[in-house]
């Protein structure tokens, strides 16, 4: 059998993700300048006549990796945190729940563990739209209660396999959609697989120590 062609396609999928990974470190190459905070990729500021405020930091498939750090709790004006896509690690800091003009948190497509902050709960009504799937987070989600739900909630809510039917990997009744990992088409990997829920509706409670 002739693996050439299979060969040639690999090598273009490494050549891809090597550009790729070029480019997300071209785009925050500015965040080691010794320029205006306000002029770094994925920021945005408030300028009044004696401050300027980071209102939005959107870092999107940065090529983020390590922890967050809990400084970001300092940043009081911030309304949209969004490090979707990264290779972020460890827990969500509870400190982020000093953001009290936060709108918008995703932290969706990561590999960040525990609970989620019950602090960060308390941000609602304000906080409106929360994205956390595709971690390995397992608790914390059932701290927003209907009615009080975000108009956005989304987190690995639904089954994450077929052996685990019975239990997803995160309760979260106030989610409006619920993702959960499955085999491509090929059988090689885990995709994300997401479906919408409706927080009104109660789901079906799993044990009484779930979380």
């Amino acid at each position: 059998m002739d693996y050439r062609p299979q060969k040639r396609r690999r090598r273009h999928r490494c050549r891809k993700k090597n550009q790729q990974q070029q480019a997300d470190m071209q785009e925050t190459t500015s965040w080691l300048s010794n320029t205006n905070v306000c002029e770094w990729h994925g920021v945005e500021c408030y300028y009044s006549d004696d401050a300027e405020e980071i209102v939005r930091l959107e870092l999107t498939h940065s090529n983020l990796q390590g922890s967050i750090v809990t400084e970001l709790g300092l940043l009081v004006d911030l309304q949209s945190l969004v490090l979707s896509g990264n290779h972020l690690t460890g827990s969500i800091p509870s400190q982020l729940g000093l953001l009290t003009n936060l709108v918008a948190l995703h932290l969706d497509r990561n590999h960040l563990i525990g609970s989620f902050p019950e602090t960060i709960t308390q941000l609602t009504p304000t906080l409106q739209s929360i994205m956390v799937e595709g971690n390995q987070l397992v608790a914390g989600l059932r701290n927003f209660e209907y009615p009080s739900c975000p108009p956005q909630l989304s987190a690995d809510c639904g089954t994450s396999s077929k052996e685990e039917q019975e239990r997803p990997q995160v309760l979260c009744p106030c989610c409006t959609t619920c993702c959960r990992k499955e085999k491509d088409d090929v059988g090689n990997g885990l995709e994300l697989e997401c479906f919408h829920q409706d927080p009104k509706k109660e789901p079906k409670r799993i044990s009484d120590n779930g979380y």
